[in-house]
């Protein structure tokens, strides 16, 4: 991690720096988590020792690990600080912001250089400890210093400068994994610029992947939806299409409803008249009628006799009648020698008339 000299900024009284810092620092630790931390590319560094040995590196998220010459041309160069150019000391801090981080090492290599402020050039790198504490690994030197070793490597295109843990000095591409100090240089923008184009364009590809798996997701259901609204347009066509013929069926069956009630109205009907003359010539002097009604060729006779069953065997055998019988049983009264019947009696065809179509029958 590379320090350097910040300004403070501020609208309307807020530290804009601080309030920057702070957003970087959130965005550092939700990028170190390893879930999050996918996207971010490894750059391949090609690393030019003061032992005058180049070997090439993978560097990702600050930790540097050795690659085979094979394994591709660099993307960045870096050149190594000789331990003995810088001044390093070991601190244990509290676990923090980064931003409160940067400051706390800032304010311990001010207190601990020997050189001028504006000459001071330092670095860190940090690692948790597992116990609220990071212990970080600091390293500072001079300008001067720093531009003569720039200076030695003018060729080498913008390079980044490393200070090496102490047991990465004789190491080389066969060695394990290292966390280099980085200190502040043109070479280290370089790289931060290719990481973030790097994650910038997998997080691009995730979220295309991420909306192709969703619009998988969501085309069935699409195609369902656009299904059932063709089926209801459809559906409305072809009753707007089916509309007349449904009005001319609803018409043609209030005409055939309204025809059954004139035929029901003007069908065969018994002659009144004849029937009624008849039924009184046919009743004994000790029966009399209280109620009559007809039902179309039918008459429903009801009153009292002092033999019921015996009016209707009288009624079927006179002539004019085709049939009588008792439509409910006789009941006779406990203090009454008569008994109350309700008798139906059918007449001939000879006392029916037809419809005013048929003309009227003969009696």
């Amino acid at each position: 991690m590379a320090l350097a000299p910040s300004s403070d900024p501020r609208l309307f009284g807020i530290d804009l720096g601080q309030w920057l810092r702070q957003w970087q620092s959130a965005a550092a630790l939700l990028l170190a988590h390893p879930a999050l931390g996918a996207p971010t590319p490894a750059v391949r560094v090609r690393l030019h020792q003061a032992s005058g040995q180049r070997t090439l590196w993978s560097v990702k998220n600050g930790e540097a690990e050795p690659l085979p010459a094979s394994a591709g041309a660099p993307q960045a160069e870096a050149i190594e600080l000789p331990r003995e150019e810088a001044l390093e000391r070991t601190l244990t801090l509290p676990a923090l912001p980064q931003a409160d981080l940067d400051e706390a090492v800032q304010l311990e290599v001010q207190a601990i250089t020997p050189f001028k402020p504006e000459q001071t050039v330092a670095g860190y790198r940090s690692a948790p400890l597992g116990d609220g504490r990071v212990r970080v690994d600091l390293a500072l030197t001079s300008r001067q210093h720093l531009d003569a070793l720039l200076l030695q490597h003018a060729r080498v295109s913008r390079p980044e400068v490393w200070v090496l843990p102490a047991s990465g000095h004789a190491v080389s591409a066969a060695g394990g994994a290292q966390r280099p100090i980085c200190m502040p240089s043109d070479g280290a923008r370089v790289r931060k610029a290719l990481t973030a184009r790097g994650r910038r364009l997998r997080l691009a590809l995730l979220a295309l992947a991420l909306l192709l798996l969703l619009a998988l997701a969501v085309t069935p259901t699409l195609q369902l939806r656009q299904r059932a609204i063709a089926a209801q347009s459809a559906y409305a066509a072809m009753s707007a299409q089916a509309a007349p013929q449904m009005a001319a069926r609803e018409a043609l069956q209030q005409q055939a409803d309204r025809l059954a009630q004139l035929q029901q109205a003007t069908g065969p009907q018994l002659r009144l008249v004849p029937a009624l003359a008849l039924l009184a010539e046919a009743m004994p002097s000790s029966a009399w009628i209280s109620n009559l009604r007809t039902e179309g060729e039918k008459v429903f006779i009801s009153g009292f006799a002092e033999d019921a069953a015996a009016l209707v065997q009288r009624l079927s055998r006179q002539d004019g009648i085709h049939s009588a019988r008792l439509s409910s049983p006789a009941i006779r009264n406990a203090n009454a020698k008569q008994e109350s019947f309700t008798i139906e009696v059918e007449f001939a065809p000879a006392l029916q008339r037809l419809s005013p179509a048929g003309g009227e029958a003969a009696p």
